[in-house]
């Protein structure tokens, strides 16, 4: 089987969507005879530094579309780039992450897959809704965006975001520099709704708490705002893919506080953020791969009252489920579980449950292979 997997999107890069893209990528090449991703070559025009994302696995499969500034005009030379491509190449399925892309490929190759993050806007919207042909499927994260996307006339199946599968032996040792004896851990960005701002106020109440945010660098905050920090918040930095799941495993607990809202490129420091039209709220339909991360390792984790995340985390089942901008319930939810071994290991482990039997990328790839 030969499989084409692309995307318009900035890779490799330290965001969460090159993760996805890459387990992805490392998945699907298990499954296939010939795999190649199809990426734009931004770096010769960006100048971006190394993203330290670990991509050796599938280097030798990455092809590198043209691109050049400014990027109107280079998205028209990837596309066409990845067109020509693709008629040489010859794939028996494509997956798309770029809607001009796909739209065009369906018409040359009749088992191509578009998958969406977020709710179409603007001229995507149009191209979706008039260029679309029967040979176009459409695959979403989440069933609230698969309904919205049916108000508007869209049909598509749903595939939720997934982890890998932990290997205890692969794990390398990390250290975590705390005082207290309960280590609460949240994995991901600084981006205003992604929660570290609920984070920093739930730990000045939980003083005999230690609190650990990964992918955070403290240097990055204004010192203006880190100065009313509490002294039991340590900001651990970025780490390499790889490391994520050595720090997770040392969180006694794990925390998901997105809010309603959350606005990719502005900062929960940022003054006016909310009235910035340019950010992308994605808050509505998210999947975050951390929480999957986080029920790989078995962790009892606390989560916001988010539909989209609720498809995958029921209270008191294998979660417990807060509203997301209450301290005080995120304090009481806290404390229980802080309280409570026996229930932590008994959410931990219906998490992990959860998460063998539906979310692994092995089983991602079982379901778009099964469309083919």
């Amino acid at each position: 089987m030969k499989i084409l997997y692309t995307t318009f999107n900035t890779f490799p890069s330290n965001s969460a969507n090159s993760v996805h893209i890459l387990n992805m990528a490392m998945e699907l090449k298990k499954r296939s005879q010939s795999f190649v991703l199809f990426v734009p070559n931004r770096y010769k025009c960006t100048k971006l530094k190394s993203s330290g994302l670990e991509i050796d696995a599938i280097d030798s499969n990455i092809r590198y579309g043209a691109y050049t500034n400014p990027q109107k005009l280079g998205m028209l030379f990837f596309v066409f780039h990845l067109l020509f491509f693709s008629i040489q190449y010859k794939p028996d399925f494509i997956i798309c992450r770029h809607i001009f892309s796909s739209v065009l490929l369906s018409f040359f190759n009749k088992k191509t897959f578009l998958e969406l993050h977020v709710l179409p806007k603007g001229s995507n919207l149009l191209l979706l809704k008039y260029l679309k042909n029967r040979n176009l499927k459409l695959i979403t994260i989440s069933n609230v965006l698969k309904n919205d996307l049916k108000k508007i006339g869209l049909d598509s199946n749903v595939l939720h975001d997934c982890a890998n599968i932990v290997d205890d032996s692969k794990i390398a040792e990390v250290e975590l520099n705390g005082k207290q004896k309960i280590s609460v851990g949240y994995v991901g960005s600084a981006f205003l709704g992604k929660g570290v701002e609920v984070i920093i106020e739930l730990a000045k109440k939980c003083l005999d708490i230690d609190f650990y945010i990964i992918g955070v660098d403290f240097n990055d905050i204004p010192i203006n705002v880190s100065n009313s920090f509490s002294g039991n918040v340590y900001f651990v930095g970025r780490v390499g893919n790889s490391l994520v799941p050595s720090y997770i495993k040392l969180f006694d607990i794990c925390l998901l506080p997105n809010q309603k809202s959350v606005l990719i490129g502005r900062f929960f420091w940022d003054d006016d953020a909310h009235n910035d039209a340019n950010s992308m709220d994605i808050g509505k339909y998210t999947s975050p791969l951390k929480l999957f991360e986080y029920m790989a390792q078995k962790k009892p984790i606390i989560s916001s009252n988010i539909d989209s995340i609720k498809e995958v985390l029921l209270n008191n089942k294998n979660a417990l489920i807060v509203e997301s901008d209450n301290i005080a319930s995120w304090e009481k939810a806290l404390y229980e579980l802080v309280n409570n071994e026996s229930i932590r290991k008994e959410l931990g482990l219906a998490a992990y449950n959860t998460f063998i039997d539906k979310y692994t990328w092995s089983k991602r790839v079982d379901s778009y292979i099964n469309m083919v």
